[in-house]
């Protein structure tokens, strides 16, 4: 026997939405007799109001969550965009010192031995950290 398709799971939703409307629209009628009043303490207010407690607890609770969610992604995108900046200016910086050219036309080697010092400097810190 193979899985449920989508078409069932969904005649099966519909069933129960339609049964617990018809329970609903069935409690209305009958309330309408009744005069309701929230303060009165009966059964039927305190599961209400606990109801609307509990149902306020599960907003608050799933707001806090998706506040959360919200915080860490902008933190992400944040982070994100600071090291895409870092490295335009990284390269831009590269680019520049290396078309410098002398007034012959020839590559200002002092810019490329900056780059390559960078490069062997960054290479030995990460070898002591390791």
């Amino acid at each position: 026997m193979g899985k449920p398709t989508k078409e069932a799971k969904k005649a099966s939703w519909d069933r129960k939405k339609n049964a617990i409307l018809r329970n609903y629209r069935k409690m209305q009628k009958e309330r309408k007799g009744v005069n309701f009043k929230p303060n009165e303490s009966q059964g039927n207010s305190n599961e209400s109001k606990t109801f609307y407690h509990r149902a306020m607890q599960e907003y608050e609770r799933k707001k806090a969550i998706k506040e959360e969610r919200k915080q860490i992604r902008e933190a992400k995108r944040k982070e994100k965009e600071e090291a895409l900046k870092k490295y335009a200016e990284k390269k831009r910086e590269n680019f520049r010192k290396l078309s410098q050219k002398t007034k012959w036309g020839q590559p200002v080697m002092r810019g490329r031995m900056e780059i390559l010092l960078e490069r062997i400097q960054k290479s030995v810190a990460d070898d002591t950290i390791k």
